[in-house]
C-alpha cells in the first residue's frame, strides 16, 4: 500500500466589519463628561481599552465577524469650548484581521453662569441720595472663574435740569465658553425737594413811614442745584393817606426741577408822628387895643408828608 500526506490550509481571508455607535452631543465642561449613563457608559481614555462585546453592543455599535477576538476604543480630544472627542472603536478577529471606525462626541457648554446674590431692583430716587453699584458674582456649572463686568451710563444729565436723570447700570456674567448672563438696573434720579434760604428770614413788622428798611438779600441751598436764584418781588398797597400803605415783599427761589420755596414779609407802614413848624412859634402877649400885630405866617414840615398845609384861624 501507499500512504500520501496532504496539507490543507485553512485562509480566513474576510476582514471584519464595524460601525460605530452614532455621533452624539451632550452638555458638559470636560472630556470627563462623556460616560453621562445615557449615551455612552465608556469612560474617556486616551490609552486603548478593552470592551466585550455585550458592551459595545450597548453603545449602539454593530459588526460582522465570527471569529472575534478583541474589541478596544481609544478617545482623543480637541478644542476647549466646545470639545470634540473622536473615539476610535478597533475590532479584531483571530487571524489578526481587525478594522476600525470613529464616533464623534461633542461636548458643549452652553450653560450662561447664575448670579449669586440678589440683584438690585429698579429704583426711583432723590438726586443726593444715589446709592452706590452693588458688587454681583455669578458661579458656572464649567468656570470656577466667571468673569462679572459692570459697566454705569447716564442719560438726561446734560440737559436743562441736570438734577433730574436716569442711570443704567448693567452688570455681565461670562464664562470661558463666552456664554453670558445680563442684569440691567434702570435707576430714576428725580428732585422733590425744594431749596431752602440760607439767612434768617425777615419778620412782619410795623413801621413808621420814615423807618421803612430796605429790603433783605435773601440767598439760598439747593440739594442738587448748584446755582439757584432768589427773585425778589415788592408790591405796595395804598391806603386813603399816602403815608400809610402796606409792602408785601416777596423773595422766592425755584431748582430747575421745579421745587420751590417762597417768603413774603408784610410791612405795615404808618405815620404816627405829627407835623413840626418852622418858623419860632408867636409867644402870647398883652398889647394896647391900637397896637395889635399881624398875625405870624407859620408853616410846617412833616416826616412823611412833603405838603402840609398850616390853617390859620383867629377867633
Amino acid at each position: 500500500s501507499t500512504n500520501e500526506t496532504a496539507t490543507i490550509n485553512i485562509l480566513d481571508s474576510e476582514v471584519p466589519i464595524i460601525d460605530a455607535p452614532n455621533n452624539f452631543a451632550i452638555e458638559g465642561c470636560d472630556v470627563s463628561d462623556v460616560n453621562n449613563g445615557i449615551d455612552s457608559q465608556l469612560v474617556y481614555s486616551e490609552t486603548l481599552v478593552e470592551i466585550t462585546e455585550a458592551q459595545f453592543l450597548a453603545e449602539g455599535g454593530t459588526f460582522t465577524e465570527i471569529n472575534l477576538d478583541t474589541i478596544t476604543y481609544s478617545d482623543s480630544s480637541t478644542g476647549t469650548c466646545n470639545i470634540v472627542v473622536t473615539r476610535v472603536y478597533t475590532i479584531t478577529d483571530d487571524c489578526g484581521s481587525s478594522a476600525s471606525a470613529n464616533q464623534i462626541i461633542s461636548i458643549n457648554d452652553t450653560l450662561s453662569p447664575i448670579f449669586d446674590d440678589a440683584l438690585p431692583s429698579n429704583l426711583t430716587v432723590e438726586c443726593d441720595n444715589i446709592p452706590v453699584a452693588d458688587t454681583l458674582n455669578a458661579s458656572d456649572d464649567c468656570d470656577t472663574n466667571v468673569t462679572v463686568n459692570f459697566s454705569e451710563t447716564t442719560a438726561g444729565d446734560a440737559d436743562d435740569c441736570p438734577s433730574e436723570y436716569t442711570i443704567t447700570r448693567t452688570w455681565i456674567a461670562s464664562d470661558d465658553c463666552n456664554n453670558t448672563t445680563t442684569h440691567t438696573q434702570i435707576i430714576t434720579v428725580e428732585d422733590n425737594t425744594a431749596p431752602t434760604f440760607v439767612e434768617a428770614l425777615p419778620a412782619d413788622t410795623t413801621v413808621q413811614c420814615d423807618s421803612v428798611p430796605a429790603a433783605d438779600t435773601l440767598t439760598a441751598d439747593d440739594n442738587c442745584d448748584a446755582s439757584v436764584t432768589v427773585n425778589f418781588n415788592e408790591v405796595r398797597t395804598d391806603s386813603a393817606c399816602d403815608s400809610e400803605y402796606s409792602l408785601a415783599r416777596t423773595w422766592t427761589v425755584t431748582d430747575c426741577a421745579g421745587n420751590s420755596t417762597s417768603h413774603t414779609q408784610t410791612i405795615t407802614v404808618e405815620d404816627n408822628t405829627a407835623p413840626t413848624f418852622v418858623e419860632a412859634l408867636p409867644a402870647d402877649t398883652t398889647v394896647e387895643c391900637d397896637s395889635v400885630p399881624a398875625a405870624d405866617t407859620l408853616t410846617a414840615n412833616d416826616n412823611c408828608d412833603a405838603s402840609v398845609t398850616v390853617v390859620y384861624n383867629e377867633v
